[in-house]
This record gives structure tokens, C-alpha cells and sequence, in this order.
């Protein structure tokens, strides 16, 4: 029988979708670490589908964590802009850091955190209770990785290089780069230029070692490259993108090596995805993190959908909402799923205002009958309408 599930990971995205002859995930939340038992709890088939939306950590990073441990996967879909990304970290005639840092040095501070905030959603973490810091055992991409290695030595690369794993290259040519070349241009920049910096080489990171991975577990690649007016690919019937295009070759535009990477986490550019209705089951609609502006929704059977809240249920995706119900010939049969931590903005208003929501995390009050406890969102489909199961509706406190 096919189910949804929304995960509860904390910070971030993870959507399972099961149909009678796929099984899908959307994106992995934050933490490197958890999601392949949550799957297990959920007694989840091999994963047929892993999808990225897009660059952010709160998206890719427990993708990263499942690659880490083998899961299963037949295929995994990215960012068509993500080549550009490979691209530039792997050119041999000059370094991507030399370059990111002459790009970066030009910027005034007020531009750097303005950057900044981009790259960590806009958002400030309010309650540390529910929100997701690194977990037990645990560690950051980068200490992850030196753990293997130790920082190169100048000249050639060691006779066993191309031997260890690709993930482990990836990084050998990120150390050199980050200690050798940049070390002394890095005392150089402002406090802001240097965060800036820093949050780029992780943007790049999360990119090369999701790419690196589904390579050595020899899962096929599938590239979308964001394009709303001619959207196409995917598998018809089971998932297809509303504003992408699956592409076999990317062709590089003229943009610094910062520009593209900054890009890979532009959250209108996310990939929206749509799993047609299908016999008893209604569609779902994956959001992601996008606007949904210039999208044509037109086409689709909302009526009865799961539609995920756009960035979590972000007051800054408001137009989001209207669009959609605008779409569907009965905005009230909508099942609205948000995946979250607790954010002191979010959700925001015109979420709260939808008829039917739920929350993997609602925003907590001083006062009952208000709860914080996660849970993961259950549906199955019953009568032609998606059925929470075992699952309590959003009771999140307004917005201070």
C-alpha cells in the first residue's frame, strides 16, 4: 500500500514517499547521522529514488550520512548547477580557494553578511532543546574526512592517492588547497570575508562528497538543470520536476567560482517535484524551499495533495501558498506537512492560516495543549484522500 512520511530529523527536510512500484526520498535534514535507522524504524524498502533539492545543509547532509552507510539506492537526482561546482574544484591549473578568496576579498562587510544569512536560511536558532546541534558522535564534514588523512606534503601525490577512496581524494586536493594556498591570504580578510569563506568551502563540500559518494556506490546520476519554462525528465507517472529539466550535459556559465557555488543554495532554484495521483493514492507535491514563482501548477491534480511547506513554513515563501491553492479546485482538501526544528520565525502566518497541517515539530508556548515533542507524519491513502495515521495535527503557538 503506498504511505507517506515525513521524518523527524530535526533540522530540516526528509520526506519518504512509498507507491506501489517506488520508493522515494526527499532530501535528509541536517545531522549526518540517524536517518538510516529512522528508515529501518520505518520499515522502509530499498530506496529506489534519493533526491537533493538543493545545497543546503539542512537538506543534503543526512543524505551524505546515508551514502556514508550503504543504504540502498538505485538513483540519485541533483542540481544540474552542481557540475559547475565539480568543475571548478577539480581544474588542475589553478586552485578553487586562490580564486574564492580573490572574490571574496573584494566584498564589503555589509555584502559578506548579507551572504552569510543566505547560506544559513535567514534564520536564528530559539529553542536549543528541540533544535539540531551536532549529535553524539558526530562530526563536522571536515573533521570527518582529516580523521582519514593527514594534511598533504608538498610535491606530487603519494603513490596510493588514486587508490583511497574518492570522498578521501576529494579531500587531499581541499587540505592542500585550504593549508598550503590560502592559510596566509585567509589572515588577510575581514572577520565577515573569513565566515564567508568558510561557509563557501562547505557549500562546496556537501556538493563534491554526495557527487563522490554516489560514484564509488556506483549509483546512477541524474542532473536537472533549473528551467521553468520547458521542465521534463524524471519518471513519468512515479516523479517528475515542475521546474527543472534533466539534462546530460551542462553547459558552464561565465560566473566567478563564487557565484556558482552561491547559487547551489539559492532556495527559488530548489528542485519542486511532483508524485502523480495514482488509483486510490492523491498526489504529493515536494516543495522544497522554493517560491514557487513562474511555476505552472495548472497541470497537476492538487485536489486531496500532500503539498511539503515551502522552507519549512518560512514567512518569506508566503506567495507559495496562494499559488498553490489557487491551483487546486478545492484548496480545503490540501494536507499541508512541515519538517522542521524551532525557529523562533517560523512557521509564519499564511502556514498557520491553511486548513489541514501538520508539524514533524510544532513551535512551542508557555502553556498546554501546545507540544514540542517530534513526530514523524504518517498518511495513508483511504477513499481517494491522503489519512494521517497515528499522527496529531499542528498545534504550533502563533509567532511572538
Amino acid at each position: 500500500m503506498p504511505r507517506f512520511t515525513a521524518i523527524p530529523v530535526g533540522q530540516g527536510d526528509a520526506f519518504y514517499l512509498e507507491r506501489d512500484n517506488c520508493s522515494i526520498l526527499v532530501d535528509g535534514g541536517r545531522s549526518t547521522v540517524g536517518l538510516r535507522q529512522k528508515l529501518d524504524d520505518l520499515a522502509a524498502r530499498p530506496l529506489d529514488i534519493i533526491v537533493c533539492t538543493h545545497n543546503d545543509a539542512d537538506h543534503v547532509d543526512g543524505i551524505i550520512g546515508l551514502l556514508r552507510q550503504e543504504r540502498a539506492c538505485n538513483e540519485i537526482w541533483l542540481p544540474g548547477k552542481w557540475i559547475e561546482v565539480i568543475g571548478h574544484a577539480f581544474k588542475n591549473d589553478s586552485s578553487v580557494v586562490d580564486k574564492l578568496l580573490a572574490d571574496i576579498s573584494e566584498i564589503p562587510i555589509k555584502r559578506a553578511l548579507e551572504k552569510i544569512q543566505k547560506f544559513r536560511g535567514g534564520e536564528s536558532i530559539m529553542f536549543e532543546a528541540t533544535s539540531l546541534p551536532p549529535q553524539e558522535g558526530e562530526q563536522p564534514l571536515e573533521q570527518h574526512a582529516n580523521a582519514m588523512i593527514q594534511d598533504p606534503p608538498d610535491g606530487p601525490e603519494p603513490l596510493d592517492y588514486y587508490l583511497l577512496p574518492p570522498e578521501v581524494r576529494y579531500h587531499w586536493i581541499y587540505s592542500r588547497n585550504k593549508y598550503l594556498n590560502a592559510h596566509p591570504s585567509i589572515q588577510a580578510l575581514t572577520e565577515e570575508q573569513a565566515t564567508l569563506f568558510s561557509e563557501l568551502i562547505e557549500a562546496m563540500d556537501r556538493i563534491m562528497i554526495v557527487a563522490l559518494l554516489a560514484m564509488r556506490r556506483r549509483i546512477p546520476i541524474r542532473w536537472f538543470e533549473y528551467d521553468t519554462t520547458q521542465p521534463g525528465g524524471g519518471i513519468e507517472n512515479v516523479l517528475v520536476p515542475l521546474n527543472a529539466r534533466e539534462v546530460r550535459f551542462h553547459k558552464p556559465r561565465a560566473n566567478s567560482v563564487m557565484d556558482v557555488i552561491e547559487l547551489t543554495v539559492v532556495n527559488k532554484e530548489s528542485l519542486v517535484l511532483w508524485a502523480p495521483p495514482s488509483g486510490d493514492m492523491p498526489g504529493v507535491l515536494f516543495s522544497a524551499d522554493s517560491q514557487l514563482t513562474d511555476i505552472d501548477l495548472s497541470g497537476i491534480a492538487l485536489d486531496n495533495a500532500i503539498c511539503t511547506a515551502p522552507h519549512h513554513g518560512s514567512s518569506d515563501n508566503d506567495c507559495a501558498y496562494s499559488r498553490i491553492s489557487l491551483a487546486a479546485e478545492n484548496a480545503h482538501t490540501l494536507r499541508w506537512v512541515r519538517s522542521d526544528g524551532c525557529f523562533r520565525k517560523r512557521p509564519g502566518v499564511a502556514y498557520l492560516n491553511t486548513t489541514t497541517r501538520f508539524c514533524t515539530v510544532c513551535r512551542p508556548a508557555q502553556r498546554t495543549p501546545y507540544q514540542a515533542a517530534a513526530q514523524p507524519l504518517n498518511f495513508i491513502p483511504s477513499y481517494g484522500q491522503w489519512t494521517p495515521s497515528g499522527t496529531r495535527q499542528c498545534n504550533c503557538a502563533p509567532a511572538p
